[in-house]
């Protein structure tokens, strides 16, 4: 899908009448997964990889603003931090410091290093 779909060098979005299809094939690359054999499944990902992050937002619907406050934009203040490249700002901020934001604010992992 990333070979077909991003680093090509013709862009194709995925129209909103094509998003059956996209799935189908989506889901048939995670079929062909089940199927292979050992070093087939070591160049390929599985479906649960390609979802992982599904249940994190499944969750946050559920728990924001019933149980968690809103971080109200929070997670958009770090854009500009991270257009700068990392030679001009060696000490430039992680490109998933906004997963790692969201995380800690549910309570799913904190700051210490482990």
């Amino acid at each position: 899908m990333r070979a077909k779909y991003w680093e090509s060098y013709q862009t194709h979005f995925v129209q909103p009448w094509e998003y059956p299809a996209w799935y189908a094939e989506w889901i048939g690359y995670s079929f062909d997964y089940l199927k292979a054999t050992g070093s087939q499944k070591a160049e390929k990902q599985s479906f649960l990889e390609r979802s992982s992050l599904i249940h994190l937002l499944l969750m946050s619907q559920v728990r924001t603003p019933r149980d968690v406050s809103y971080l109200s934009g929070a997670t958009y203040t770090i854009i500009p931090d991270l257009l700068v490249p990392r030679f001009l700002n060696p000490n430039k901020i992680r490109s998933h410091e906004g997963t790692y934001l969201l995380n800690i604010h549910y309570g799913l992992q904190t700051r210490k290093l482990l």
